[in-house]
């Protein structure tokens, strides 16, 4: 079961305690009491934590306390490090980017087919492995990155990052802030003019230009922040990851650009998400019986149709919004980007601070 916090007795302890005290009356016999599992968990807000708190409904075996991460999942990083080697959490939702970070650190545990056995039916290219060639991050859903807009209020049919400049958009771009989504964001108008990951200068060049174009309208830094400027009509494009896409379009028309031709800005940039285990847990066992219980079939198809991402569970089935990001062997080669985020995590410290000092500043 999960919980945010224990507020009072519930119908196990009730029972649990009632049986103990029968036991205790009979002569010579001692009870020993012990406390149940507890797990501290930290994930994403908005769809997110909705989404895991249901598929994790079934999972008795411990209680679970939720936190938030507070921006992007990289901002659990210096919390991690500060408190080191006594952090709080047991297990971190991050992605590939926090998964490096993290293993470079030696902070993870790793993780076996015998401890985790529903491990096994997932991909082995989506594992990350230490210097013993040990796993240690637990895919819970496939994905990507990419720029959408809203049909009913966008003045504009996007087909290229060039229009990002129309002078009819006005207000209308919701930025992704420099500490989520690893900067796939500049990324994208990198490769748009043509530069990569070893060179983000084409991409922040055509940055400064939006900036000064006054078309970014809200720069958002979490998915409740995309999701509240996009749902009032404050903005209507944006570049994000599938779940608060997924959530938009129950209720609005959504044109999500990953089959765009000739545009090689507007891809599906590709990544994934998953669970880690800190060393520092003072409750593995409980902490690998929930990854077990997240990543089997059934449960990783409900977290995942509930978000609208693919499962990472061969045996697991896709929910249609998930087709987006979902290619054939030759459309990944057109339209999937794979970033390199070894590199990505490399820029991450000097791309914040350049963005606060050379870019937030000409936003208006």
């Amino acid at each position: 079961m999960t919980k945010v916090e224990r507020t009072g007795p519930t119908r196990r302890n009730v029972l649990t305690g009632a049986a103990a005290g029968a036991l205790a009356t009979l002569p010579g016999l001692r009870i020993a009491h012990s406390a149940p599992s507890t797990l501290d968990a930290i994930t994403w807000g908005g769809p997110f934590i909705g989404a895991t708190k249901d598929a994790s409904a079934g999972f008795s075996q411990a209680d679970i306390t939720w936190d938030l991460h507070s921006g992007g999942a990289g901002t659990v990083l210096s919390k991690i490090k500060a408190a080191w080697p006594e952090p709080r959490y047991d297990l971190v939702a991050a992605w590939n980017p926090i998964f490096i970070t993290m293993l470079n650190e030696g902070w993870l545990e790793p993780l076996t087919f015998e401890e985790v056995p529903n491990l096994r039916d997932v991909p082995d290219q989506f594992f990350y492995r230490d210097k013993d060639k040990q796993i240690v991050n637990a895919p819970f859903s496939l994905a990507g990155m990419f720029w959408a807009y809203r049909e009913d209020t966008a003045p504009v049919k996007i087909t290229k990052i060039e229009q990002l400049l129309d002078p009819k958009l006005k207000g209308q771009i919701c930025w992704s802030g420099p500490n989520v989504n690893s900067n796939l964001q500049i990324l994208s108008l990198a490769v748009a003019n043509g530069g990569d990951e070893n060179n983000m200068e084409p991409g922040w060049a055509f940055l400064e230009r939006l900036a000064k174009s006054g078309n970014i309208g809200r720069v958002a830094n979490n998915d409740t922040d995309l999701l509240n400027s996009m749902t009032t009509g404050e903005t209507s494009i944006a570049f994000w990851n599938m779940s608060p896409f997924k959530t938009m379009s129950k209720d609005f028309k959504i044109n999500i650009l990953t089959r765009v031709p000739n545009e090689p800005g507007m891809k599906a940039f590709m990544y994934h998400d998953g669970w880690v285990l800190l060393r520092s847990s003072k409750n593995k066992q409980a902490a690998k019986d929930y990854i077990n219980y997240f990543v089997r079939p059934d449960i990783n198809q409900r977290f995942n149709e509930l978000i609208g991402q693919g499962p990472a569970n061969t045996k697991s089935k896709a929910d249609g919004f998930a087709m987006h990001v979902s290619f054939t062997p030759d459309e990944l080669k057109e339209y999937a980007y794979f970033p390199n985020f070894a590199v990505l995590a490399g820029l991450q410290d000097a791309s914040l601070a350049r963005f606060q000092t050379g870019i937030l500043p000409l936003v208006r």
